[in-house]
């Protein structure tokens, strides 16, 4: 599903002293099948525009096309199936988690929109965030952190959404955890082609991750684009508190170094240490 916004902006609490516009005047068009990281400063307006592309809020001007779904200001028609298509894996989602057994957790959405889930789909599901099947009988409440997420994951995914957003899905992972759902994600994407809008302040999650990135400030669309390409604007990423992946500053401190230009696009460690090995072989420096 494609997803466009065409001039697009919200205001909380319009014509009332806690007037707030989160968003000013959003424009651009995410291809079916991207893997998009959203990025900007706390209170830039990303968790605002989320919630526009699933349906929880309605722009105050402008139109949010999603796929065959259409959102303005207007409220005459339902947004029930565009949020069944759209699904929204929230910051820390295990602590969503009421039900008396991890199934009747994943079975509690799809309950609401009417489905019905067979045991060989609860089965591939939970498999598919990495757990055993025998998980599902057990109480929310006596297992791990890290699976927590994974069944919070999976209640999203048991609707089998076209796009999935994530907002700060790593937040309070150990650096193993982390990894993990994030390889999760990466899978996903590839294998179901599923459209991927990742909330993040992880710049490294940018370059490892997405194939496009938006950039807010204050409500405004800043920069748009391929990360690695975004990444040129290092400064300007540093003033809003963004700042740059390891493997981009080591690039830019050896073409400062030495004057060797290494694309961006070849950004992992052995990449760059292959090239500045081949550069020093070739009497680089003298």
């Amino acid at each position: 599903m494609d997803i466009s916004f065409d001039n697009v902006s919200y205001t909380y609490q319009p014509n009332t002293p806690l007037e707030h516009q989160a968003l000013r005047e959003v424009s651009f068009t995410i291809q079916s099948g991207s893997f998009v990281c959203i990025a900007g400063h706390t209170g830039s307006g990303k968790s605002t525009l989320v919630q526009l592309i699933n349906g929880l809020l309605r722009p105050t001007e402008g139109k949010v096309k999603v796929g065959d779904f259409s959102l303005t200001s207007n409220k005459n028609h339902s947004v029930r199936d565009l949020r069944k298509n759209v699904g929204i894996v929230f910051q820390y989602p295990e602590h969503q988690l009421f039900e008396e057994t991890v199934k009747e957790d994943i079975l509690f959405g799809p309950r609401n929109f009417g489905v019905t889930v067979s045991d060989e789909q609860l089965h591939q599901v939970i498999e598919h965030v990495g757990l055993e099947p025998s998980i599902l009988e057990k109480s929310p409440f006596e297992i791990s952190g890290g699976q927590k997420r994974r069944v919070a994951i999976a209640s999203v995914l048991v609707l089998e959404p076209k796009v999935l957003i994530l907002d700060e899905p790593t937040a309070g992972l150990d650096p193993t955890g982390e990894q993990q759902i994030m390889k999760l994600f990466q899978r996903l994407h590839r294998e179901k082609d599923m459209t991927i809008m990742m909330i993040t302040h992880d710049m490294e999650h940018a370059l490892n991750y997405a194939n496009h990135m938006l950039v807010f400030e204050q409500g405004r669309l800043m920069l748009e684009g391929n990360p690695t390409n975004l990444f040129s604007n290092g400064d300007y990423l540093e003033t809003i508190g963004l700042g740059l992946p390891e493997a981009i500053k080591l690039i830019n401190e050896v073409k400062r170094l030495t004057g060797l230009n290494i694309s961006y696009d070849r950004h992992s460690i052995e990449d760059i240490a292959v090239q500045l090995s081949n550069w020093a072989k070739a009497g680089g420096g003298q």
